[in-house]
């Protein structure tokens, strides 16, 4: 590779360039195609961007393959299966491992997280498959925001049945993490109540 006087770099002939995409609408991944543009820039490669209408990005974009680098964000939960993002079964058409990642040591992991009861073996296995992802970078994670959900025992889901009476249930989190389903149906009590489980 060698720099032309114009400051960008070439490999056979041809500048170093491709086209970044994310979705319009979202601010931070806007920020994050201008900061990558000008790091890329300083360093003699031309990085175009392209914001995309959610449904198309995700349509004709994300599920076709149609770019060449893009800005994206998975949303995780608690449960540690990270099956259908990262096995190489999953890269099918409309699959979630859509950069067709392939490590055979990290499929193993996978099938054996899904299936481990010890905790101290699935948090091994989970660190050890971590470190493989981190290692072959299949993406480039930029960050995890940070939150905390505390919820006081006493705000319930209120249901309603028919004949009108009130049946109170516990605030859990799905397989996903969400603790936000029903929240329109969400009540604070004036006692801790008893759930019969």
């Amino acid at each position: 590779m060698a720099a032309r006087s114009r400051g960008a770099l070439e490999k056979e002939g041809r500048s170093l360039q491709f086209t970044l995409i994310t979705n319009s609408g979202n601010d931070t991944r806007k920020s994050i195609l201008a900061i990558a543009q000008d790091a890329w820039k300083q360093i003699g490669i031309d990085v175009r961007t392209d914001l995309v209408e959610w449904s198309v990005f995700i349509k004709e974009r994300v599920n076709k393959l149609d770019f060449d680098a893009i800005v994206l964000g998975w949303s995780m939960g608690i449960d540690p299966d990270l099956y259908q993002i990262w096995h190489s079964s999953q890269t099918g058409p409309h699959q979630l491992n859509f950069v067709g990642y392939r490590n055979p040591e990290a499929d193993e992991l996978i099938l054996r997280i899904r299936q481990e009861y010890n905790h101290e073996r699935l948090v091994d296995y989970c660190h050890r498959l971590h470190a493989i992802i981190a290692h072959d970078q299949p993406y480039t994670f930029l960050y995890v925001p940070r939150w905390t959900a505390i919820l006081d025992r006493r705000i319930v889901i209120r249901e309603t049945d028919a004949a009108g009476a009130h049946q109170y249930r516990p605030i859990t989190p799905t397989r996903t993490g969400n603790h936000m389903f029903y929240f329109n149906q969400w009540i604070k009590l004036a006692e801790m109540p008893v759930f019969n489980n």
